[in-house]
């Protein structure tokens, strides 16, 4: 716990802030048009490739109009095992 704690915040947020920039990027325009999704959150254990993978589903899923019919205000991504 200690050593998280003094861990640079900067290190550990900039390759999350990438992450997140290049979902804006592919992913935001739908998320705000069709969702109304104002936050989009990935869970801090996904990797890059996972979080961008749930995005797309998530845009995919996006199509239905029954999906689209929810108000989406915060989506959580997280790693489940079945």
């Amino acid at each position: 716990m200690r050593s998280q704690l003094m861990k640079d915040p900067y290190k550990t947020w900039n390759p999350q802030r990438k992450m997140y920039e290049t979902i804006q990027e592919k992913y935001g325009k739908v998320f705000k048009e069709k969702l109304q999704l104002e936050n989009f959150i990935c869970a801090a254990e996904l990797n890059l490739e996972e979080c961008q993978q749930g995005a797309k589903n998530l845009m995919v899923a996006s199509q239905s109009t029954d999906f689209r019919m929810r108000y989406w205000g915060k989506v959580i991504l997280n790693r489940t095992i079945l």
